[in-house]
């Protein structure tokens, strides 16, 4: 995340005068990370597409919560008993 959050100030231009300030494309946000992510992938040796780096984090995400959530009803359970 903190590399993204680099990557996206740098794209922007923030603090560049106007002149200088790159294009801005017409891509949504969130394409375009994802399209970053699989580029730094491939860069480190992971062969995955943006999808899959998409796939991937939407499972991961989703797991996460189900654990999350079983393991607050755990601690609830046992306070109820």
């Amino acid at each position: 995340k903190k590399m993204d959050e680099e990557r996206r100030v740098r794209r922007s231009g923030i603090g560049l005068p106007p002149e200088k300030q790159p294009e801005i494309r017409n891509r949504p946000a969130a394409e375009l990370r994802w399209k970053w992510i699989e580029e730094y992938c491939w860069r480190k040796g992971c062969l995955r597409n943006q999808n899959q780096c998409n796939d991937k984090w939407d499972n991961l995400m989703r797991d996460y919560k189900k654990i999350r959530e079983y393991e607050r009803w755990r601690v609830e359970s046992s306070i109820t008993t």
